[in-house]
């Protein structure tokens, strides 16, 4: 192997084979051990939040890919279209469970309480907020000058996805590569 080369696992998760994800549509690939990072056929005007929603799972990464393949030509939101392609690479996660509980209007709202045990377990630290029911995409504090490698690094994990939010919310505003700080 080449000294030079470095390479990062190919999904952010620690935990091997999720049932939830064996059943994905539509998979040319499959990009990561838990088989919930894929590169999706038929995609032509969909969106990686579409695709997952298809499976009752949520979107927590979406890109574009090189040639067929997992390499990363860009890093797109979830519910961004990726003009003139068939394929992207989509990482999904299990939907949370909805409650009556939720908002009187009938939005829906991010989890605030950490996921349940049996999702994966990413234990992230200064957790404003749980975006996504695996744990693993969340809003950060402490995150002044700081990007979300050097973040993520912290628990032993790979940035696989990055954002800036909107008045401290999930609601993501814009993309941003995993080694750029706001």
């Amino acid at each position: 192997p080449d000294d030079d080369e470095v390479s990062a696992p190919e999904s952010g998760t620690k935990n091997p084979q999720t049932a939830g994800c064996m059943g994905l549509p539509d998979v040319k690939t499959t990009c990561s051990d838990d088989g919930c990072k894929v590169l999706a056929g038929g995609m032509t005007g969909l969106t990686c939040l579409e695709y997952c929603a298809r499976s009752s799972m949520e979107c927590i990464g979406a890109w574009e890919e090189v040639a067929d393949d997992c390499n990363v030509k860009a890093t797109l939101t979830c519910d961004e279209v990726w003009p003139g392609t068939s394929d992207l690479i989509c990482e999904c996660a299990m939907a949370l469970a909805t409650t009556s509980s939720g908002p009187e209007d009938g939005s829906s709202q991010p989890a605030t309480e950490p996921p349940s045990a049996l999702s994966t377990e990413c234990n992230l630290p200064h957790v404003k907020e749980f975006c996504t029911s695996s744990g693993c995409k969340v809003l950060a504090g402490n995150m002044l000058d700081k990007t979300c490698d050097e973040y993520c690094a912290e628990s032993g994990l790979f940035c696989v996805g990055a954002s800036d939010d909107e008045d401290d919310t999930c609601q993501e505003v814009r993309s941003l590569r995993c080694d750029e700080s706001v």
